[in-house]
């Protein structure tokens, strides 16, 4: 279930055109931070934030996680860069999915955008995403 889930938003963050689009713009590799304090950028940080399973739904149901990615502010242009990942990021969000047979499909139900400039002395922009995931009770 939750595995599963996680294994997902792994494959999404190794996404080839998500990774090739950091590398051309920040020079560097997208590390991911899913253990302790790593700080590096640019970076994606992987947290679980819930998600509510009861027996009397027991075939799908929702996890909840957070993907911030911390990248290096792209000088005056950084918001419209921001954006321009979020486009990237988004497809690569919504092209992958998992299927063990044909009902039982993990995929990315719904995400929730947000960019957030860190402040002017960090030159760290994080843009993060809510995402809803889909996972299948055994």
């Amino acid at each position: 279930m939750y595995t599963e889930a996680y294994e997902l938003l792994r494959e999404i963050l190794d996404d080839e055109a998500l990774n090739d689009y950091v590398f051309r713009e920040t020079g560097k590799h997208l590390a991911v931070i899913d253990a302790g304090a790593q700080i590096t950028t640019p970076s994606a940080k992987i947290t679980f934030s819930g998600g509510e399973i009861s027996q009397s739904d027991n075939v799908m149901q929702i996890a909840n996680y957070n993907i911030a990615f911390v990248l290096p502010s792209w000088s005056a242009d950084a918001l419209s860069k921001s954006h321009e990942f979020l486009d990237v990021a988004v497809k690569a969000f919504f092209e992958h999915e998992m299927r063990d047979n044909p009902v039982r499909i993990n995929r990315v139900l719904r995400i929730s955008p947000s960019i957030i400039e860190e402040g002017e002395e960090s030159e760290l922009w994080t843009v993060a995403f809510d995402v809803a995931v889909s996972i299948f009770i055994d």
